[in-house]
């Protein structure tokens, strides 16, 4: 069997296929046409030739490259990395690669990814450099970074860049002695300006803001928004903690010039900041944490202004933290279960009685005398608290906390139907004058949109007469969101129900208001009774009050009556009736009874 024959290879063919040595010429176009700089170098690193490339890339004309070190057309902090890769590459078999920038002669910036190799071409000709352009992709990686360090809203550095020279501060503290400081900014009812202006509005304010907090900076201070309305600021290399103050008292003070929208709206809005000074022991996540406590204190007890941390702020809001939690899982052992999906829903479904579920929360009763028969004709119903551990937890303590948490309205309702079923049980299992309960309304109860039906389910559910409820507001919750208030107020008063405003004096106090709202009672702020104690002012304003209500047709109530000489006073000024410790504690349902059994007011 004969193999098969192999192709023969000739020495032609052979030929044929071998690359073919460029021609000078073909060198020449390929060096003259390519779009990539192009510099044939001396052992000194001067130009002796280059391309028409390496001039366009350069902007210089062809004269002023030629016979000029490379390195000259850069910045200087450039420049030494172009003599040091040349110096390389000197003694090197490789090439030598950088990225380096080029100064054109219009002040713009080329960025180059430069190559430089050995090339013993003649005796003039030792290196060759080659040039391509990156300023495009330089240009793009520098977006990329830019978006990934900044807020795309306003261009400040964003939380991770923050964060980062805040860590960067920190260490280098070693070598600089200076102060730094951080602050934490959260602007004042910002969310009120993007539900009633829309977040289009409040996009635009967010930019004045950061401009503003920008021109209330130094230019060695970082600005950065974290999300949301809050901001942040670095200051560094300042000498004490007055320099941070310093910083903070600009940018309040900047914060409350009107913003103008659309040139026909002004806005007004101000800031909470929270300052925490390095002490030369905290990491960056504690002294973040710091200023946020700061904040957190400025927003509850000095909006619109700075708080500067102490550590004694960490321990009270852990202290808050804890109670807040306590509550809610208070409400949920109690409240809660016979509500059944409340705290998803904000609102009542039709009550199903059910048997008795032990609570920790009560409600006590204050009586309120009438000063013309000195006896209870009424009673505030007030919210008490027995926590299994920590016992009675004082009202003062535990409203704010329910406020501050989201949590008043939940317990608001459930003292509003605990007092109308006991104000209905009095009533129908006594003789005498009907007892009319008042209820204290809280602001979050009064903006709820059900507020009408619940109150009216309330009442139906409980049997008490809506002429024996009177619900107290104050006259900072009536003046949120007015318009709507006063819808829903007339709304309560078409019910029979009646109103009351709380702590009378010590809010707006406007005639106008008082015209306005279908008001039925004013209650005297204790503060103005306590006057009556120590100086003659305080019967002054009593008196305006009471010719105020007089003039209104309004009845009067006087609050914090401690002693038998500020209640003759007050007989003999007019005031329709009283309450306060003369008559003792608030007292429970069964104290309470025992009173009206007795048919005068305690003494």
């Amino acid at each position: 069997m004969r193999r098969p024959s192999r192709p023969r290879t000739t020495k032609a063919a052979a030929r044929a296929v071998t690359p073919a040595e460029p021609s000078p010429d073909y060198l020449r176009a390929l060096y003259d046409r390519t779009t990539l700089g192009i510099a044939l170098l001396d052992h000194a690193g001067v130009i002796v030739h280059a391309n028409a490339a390496l001039t366009l890339l350069l902007g210089q004309e062809p004269a002023a490259v030629a016979g000029s070190v490379l390195a000259n057309f850069c910045p200087p902090e450039d420049a030494e990395l172009v003599r040091a890769r040349s110096s390389l590459a000197h003694g090197a078999q490789g090439a030598a690669t950088l990225d380096a920038r080029f100064v054109r002669p219009d002040g713009t910036i080329l960025w180059g990814l430069l190559s430089i190799s050995p090339a013993d071409v003649d005796d003039r000709v030792r290196f060759t450099a080659i040039l391509q352009d990156l300023t495009e992709r330089k240009a793009h990686e520098a977006h990329l970074v830019h978006q990934a360090y900044h807020d795309p809203l306003t261009s400040l550095a964003n939380r991770e860049l923050f964060r980062e020279r805040v860590s960067h501060a920190i260490a280098s503290r070693e070598r600089d002695p200076s102060t730094l400081a951080v602050m934490l900014l959260d602007l004042d009812h910002f969310k009120n300006i993007n539900d009633t202006q829309g977040h289009s509005v409040g996009d635009r304010m967010l930019q004045v803001v950061a401009r503003r907090l920008k021109s209330a900076t130094r230019g060695c201070d970082t600005v950065a928004r974290l999300g949301g309305d809050e901001f942040a600021i670095l200051v560094e290399h300042v000498d004490a903690r007055s320099g941070a103050e310093t910083v903070a008292e600009r940018v309040v003070a900047a914060l409350r010039e009107p913003v103008a929208i659309d040139g026909t709206r002004a806005l007004i809005t101000g800031g909470s900041i929270g300052i925490a000074v390095y002490t030369g022991i905290e990491t960056t996540d504690e002294l973040l944490r710091n200023a946020d406590v700061a904040m957190y204190e400025s927003k509850l007890h000095a909006p619109g202004r700075w708080v500067v941390f102490d550590p004694s702020m960490h321990t009270a809001l852990i202290e808050r933290v804890t109670l807040e939690a306590d509550l809610r899982q208070a409400l949920e052992r109690s409240q809660l279960l016979e509500r059944p999906r409340l705290e998803e829903t904000g609102v009542y479904r039709a009550y199903e009685p059910r048997p008795a579920v032990s609570t920790e929360f009560a409600v006590a009763y204050q009586p309120i005398v009438d000063l013309v028969t000195g006896q209870v004709s009424s009673v505030e119903a007030l919210a008490r608290w027995a926590h299994p551990q920590r016992g009675d937890v004082s009202p003062e303590v535990f409203i704010p906390a329910a406020e501050q948490c989201g949590l008043i309205a939940v317990l608001g309702r459930w003292v509003l139907r605990e007092a109308c079923r006991q104000g209905a049980a009095w009533n129908r299992d006594r003789a005498g004058p009907a007892i009319t309960v008042t209820v204290n309304l809280s602001a979050k109860q009064l903006a709820h949109d059900e507020l009408v039906s619940e109150l009216e389910s309330i009442l139906h559910e409980t049997g008490l007469e809506p002429r024996r409820l009177i619900l107290e507001i104050t006259e900072t919750a009536i003046m949120q969101n007015a318009e709507a208030t006063l819808a829903r107020l007339q709304r309560i008063k078409q019910l029979g129900v009646g109103l009351a405003i709380d702590d009378f004096g010590t809010g707006y106090s406007s005639l106008s208001y008082l015209q306005r709202f279908p008001v039925d009672v004013v209650k005297i702020d204790r503060v103005f009774t306590s006057r009556l104690r120590t100086n003659g002012d305080g019967a002054e304003v009593i008196r305006t009050i009471l010719a105020l209500a007089d003039l209104l047709d309004l009845r009067t109530i006087a609050e914090g009556v401690e002693e038998a000489s500020q209640l003759d006073e007050l007989r003999a000024l007019g005031c329709d009736a009283v309450q306060g410790f003369l008559y003792g504690q608030p007292l429970t349902a069964s104290e309470v009874e025992q009173v009206f059994a007795a048919g005068a007011a305690p003494r």
